[in-house]
């Protein structure tokens, strides 16, 4: 099994979450077992050179806990192999200015909605919103004696009013300090890349406008760690957009060096569009903003030029670069259905925890 760019899945129990087949499309060796990239670390500047399998992985990532017997270790990374492998073609024919059947626009959605959940920032953001609510939840249920009472009685015995309210407020307060953490678990986590892959791919195909912008010249496009980027000018600016969140919505995919895909909401068309040095250049500095660690290029000049494009551009690239995520709570103000107001926030964590699964000792 291969991820689409003829590589090994889970060897060594690497796992990439940016798809190796899409990196390779950066390198001026493409066709290579293993493509040599440029590498432009964010926030120092640095850049060295690195390869297509040294990058965008985490050592058993996706990795299944099978110590149940239902599930197969390397049942999700297959999926995202099975579904490079029918993108693949896809962005070869979108290089070669083909035109898309139905069937390969899906199947290129599909690729996109997958590609933009399972980097490590929108695993974090989806632990975070699923741990809050799991607390919420916890909280929930103690807030009802009689839940916690039937809870404590179910092993046989009669506990008293006080065992009750004693009992609720030590289990509070060992959530609230944050010794116990109300989580769906790892398989949970993996499976949850998967949520919105049966019906978000048909509304991006029907209720978006698709732009393939090619670079003119001698410009190029970089690719990044966290490689489709959400833009909402429209959004506060201590939030995120969404692919639908408003009207003005830019979501933009490197494909290759020369090509890159710019989606918005609107009619179902596709145009063809060339872009000069300054559009390439604020395309690129989205790719740069949205980067966890890293942004990959061909060659140490196209990465030294978005890398002092970023200083000069400072206000831009911050208006680019993704949120920390929230959760808000609201509260009705009035009778009218849309009567709410925001009363309160929880904000997520600012950089994402690397997980990766924790194999059984021995």
């Amino acid at each position: 099994m291969t991820d689409g760019g003829g590589y090994p899945v889970g060897s060594r129990q690497v796992h990439h979450y940016v798809a190796q087949m899409n990196l390779g499309r950066f390198s001026v060796e493409p066709d290579r077992e293993n493509p040599p990239l440029w590498t432009l670390e964010s926030g120092s500047g640095r850049i060295r050179k690195s390869s297509v399998r040294n990058e965008a992985a985490i050592t058993d990532y996706n990795r299944l806990d099978d110590s149940d017997g239902e599930h197969e270790p390397e049942l999700a990374e297959q999926a995202f192999s099975e579904i490079e492998t029918l993108a693949r073609p896809v962005l070869d024919k979108i290089a070669a200015r083909h035109a898309l059947t139905p069937r390969e626009r899906i199947a290129l959605a599909t690729f996109l909605q997958l590609q933009y959940q399972r980097t490590p920032r929108m695993r974090e953001n989806m632990r975070f919103v699923t741990r809050q609510a799991a607390r919420l939840w916890a909280q929930w249920k103690l807030s009802d004696r009689g839940h916690v009472r039937d809870f404590l009685e179910s092993e046989g015995r009669t506990v008293t009013d006080e065992e009750v309210n004693a009992w609720r407020s030590g289990i509070r307060e060992m959530i609230d300090s944050g010794q116990i953490a109300p989580s769906p678990g790892w398989n949970a986590e993996v499976f949850g890349q998967f949520a919105m892959a049966d019906d978000l791919p048909a509304r991006l195909c029907a209720e978006m406008t698709w732009n393939v912008i090619r670079a003119a010249g001698q410009e190029e496009f970089i690719i990044s760690d966290h490689p489709v980027h959400v833009y909402d000018p429209e959004a506060y600016p201590d939030r995120n957009g969404g692919w639908f969140s408003s009207p003005q919505v830019q979501v933009t995919f490197p494909v290759d060096r020369k090509t890159c895909l710019l989606l918005h909401p609107g009619p179902d068309r596709w145009y063809e569009i060339e872009a000069d040095a300054a559009a390439v250049r604020d395309l690129n500095l989205k790719s740069y903003a949205s980067s966890e660690w890293r942004s990959y290029g061909s060659c140490q000049r196209v990465l030294e030029q978005v890398w002092s494009a970023s200083k000069r551009h400072r206000k831009l690239v911050d208006a680019f670069r993704p949120k920390p995520p929230r959760m808000i709570f609201v509260e009705r103000v009035g009778e009218h259905p849309d009567a709410f107001r925001e009363s309160a926030f929880i904000k997520g964590p600012d950089v994402p925890e690397i997980r990766r699964f924790k194999r059984p000792s021995a």
